[in-house]
């Protein structure tokens, strides 16, 4: 089952690589890392430097408040995000952390992903 889950999230991580390449986005994918992002973009159309930190979910249940701990400390470096699928539709939602974890200090902006979508 491990070998049918792992298969299924990297499957989704590389569509979501490129819908984000192919938009104009320079992206770095850590596969099989269990570290805080998966993929790690650039727009390479833009001088802003910040990277986008995307955490690739195949369902909206795997966004956890653990997930949310390892993913919201990236927020001081660049923007978070979580990708995630529904119903066969890409949806994204960015994590917005502005403190303290303890104290659910955290929210979401959500959109779905298409070839024009903007970060």
């Amino acid at each position: 089952m491990r070998d049918k889950n792992y298969r299924k999230g990297a499957d989704f991580e590389r569509k979501i690589k490129n819908k984000l390449e192919s938009a104009g986005y320079f992206v770095i994918r850590s596969a099989g890392s269990k570290g805080p992002a998966d993929l790690v973009a650039w727009d390479s159309n833009s001088r802003d430097e910040s990277p986008y930190f995307f955490q690739c979910k195949t369902g909206e249940e795997g966004i956890t408040k653990a997930e949310v701990e390892k993913l919201a400390p990236l927020s001081q470096f660049g923007s978070t995000y979580f990708a995630y699928s529904d119903h066969g539709q890409i949806r994204v939602k960015y994590l917005s952390y502005s403190g303290d974890l303890e104290k659910d200090d955290y929210s979401f902006t959500e959109w779905f992903l298409d070839k024009d979508a903007d970060l």
